[in-house]
Parts: C-alpha cells; sequence; structure tokens
C-alpha cells in the first residue's frame, strides 16, 4: 500500500507528544493508552489517523487499518476494542498535535496587530506541518452520521479550541486593543476561515496568477493581519 509523505509512518513514530487529557477527551483509559510505549499501539494510530482522514468513518474498515499499519487485525483489537474506539483515539490524538499553536496564540502581551500575524502564521504553518492532523479534524467536525461518541468528541475538540481563541480575543478586547462593537466569536471565525481555506484550496490556488502566497504561509498571514488590522480602504 502506497502512502504519501505525510502518511503514518512518518507521522511521529516514537509516539512523543501524543498527551490527551481527561478534559480534552473524556476517556481516562484512551488517555492512558496513548502513552504506551507499544510500537504496534503507535503505528495502528498513525494508520488510522492518514486512513479516516483520507476516506472518513465509514469508508474506512478496521482490516484496512491492520494492512496499513503492518498488523493482524487480532493486533487492532488486543489495543482498540472496536472501530469507534479506534477512531476516537486517532481524532484525539489529532487534536493533541494540533493544539500547542493555539496554546501560545494571541498571548496578553506584545504588539496586537504583530500578533495576529505570528498566529495565523503559526497557525497555518501547524496546518501544513501536521497536515493528516488537520485534515482528520475537518473531516470528523462535518462529516455526517458519525458514531455518536465521534461527533460529541470533534464538537467538544472544536468547541475547546475555538473558546481558547475567543478568550484570548476577548482579554485583548477588553485592554482596548481592537474595537468593542464586534464580537471575538466572529472575529474568531474570521481568523480561522481564512487559514482553513487556503489550506484545503493551496494545490489549486497556487497556479492562480498573484495567488504565491498559497505556499508561504508568513506571507498569506502578514497580508491577512494587515487587512485585518488597517481594512481595506486606501492608506492616507
Amino acid at each position: 500500500m502506497m502512502r504519501p509523505t505525510n502518511a503514518p509512518g512518518n507521522l511521529n513514530p516514537t509516539g512523543a507528544g501524543l498527551i490527551l487529557t481527561d478534559r480534552s477527551v473524556g476517556l481516562p483509559s484512551m488517555v492512558a493508552a496513548l502513552k504506551s510505549e507499544c510500537p504496534a499501539f503507535h503505528a495502528l494510530l498513525d494508520a488510522a489517523m492518514w486512513l479516516f482522514a483520507e476516506h472518513g468513518y465509514h469508508g474506512v474498515s478496521v482490516n484496512q487499518v491492520a494492512r496499513a499499519a503492518g498488523v493482524s487485525k487480532a493486533n487492532v483489537f488486543h489495543h482498540f476494542p472496536s472501530k469507534e474506539s479506534l477512531f476516537l483515539a486517532a481524532l484525539g490524538n489529532a487534536a493533541a498535535r494540533r493544539s500547542a499553536v493555539l496554546e501560545a496564540g494571541l498571548r496578553e502581551d506584545g504588539d496586537f496587530s504583530e500578533g495576529l500575524g505570528a498566529f495565523l502564521t503559526a497557525h497555518l504553518e501547524s496546518m501544513n506541518r501536521e497536515e493528516t492532523a488537520s485534515r482528520l479534524i475537518m473531516r470528523a467536525v462535518t462529516e455526517r452520521d458519525l458514531p455518536v461518541s465521534a461527533r460529541n468528541l470533534a464538537e467538544q475538540l472544536f468547541n475547546e479550541t475555538c473558546q481558547r481563541l475567543i478568550k484570548g480575543l476577548s482579554e485583548r478586547q477588553r485592554a482596548g486593543h481592537w474595537r468593542d462593537d464586534l464580537s471575538p466569536e466572529f472575529v474568531m471565525f474570521l481568523l480561522l476561515a481564512g487559514n482553513s481555506y487556503l489550506f484545503q484550496t493551496r494545490r489549486v490556488l497556487r497556479h492562480l496568477p498573484g495567488c504565491g502566497f498559497a505556499d508561504d504561509p508568513e506571507s498569506f498571514a502578514r497580508r491577512a493581519a494587515d487587512v485585518f488590522w488597517n481594512g481595506l480602504q486606501p492608506r492616507a
């Protein structure tokens, strides 16, 4: 089975950084399992992330995950009691890989306009660097007919991500760094929407004239932050 460069075998096989909390996942046994040093466990987790990101929950079988990970089907069920629990672990792992950027984003110190650019750059670079994790999270949030537990986890992780960003924006708003007639929730949506759309369309966008920023996250983030801060009106 051929894999792209960001396929399971290349996704942090040592398991470093797979740290989930009871709060972020709601499944203590899964949290403990993700700290396992068993190579087969992490091979299965990486394979599941890639396959679920590519084909969705209903488009992947346990047999496919086992083959991609190079283990037996029995080995899958040794680590995960069901396909549903495997999906939950893969989604929780994907969220863990992406959470660090938001923890550091939009801190209270420093210039807010520069902070916007830095946040957008770091967020977009993290999406590109952890492409499989990013695509899995997007699919989980938008896919229909997920099992109830998977849908609940996807919504919980999405809401926690949004709330962290809203909190940072609200603190800067109260400090008078940006106008008070816009809600932090609306600004949060605009911040994430541009990055998300660029992430999903960059392979096509890079071929359009004037869209060189498709392959340059820093350039895109700098321009986006400038429009956020200064608007579209001609400079005086």
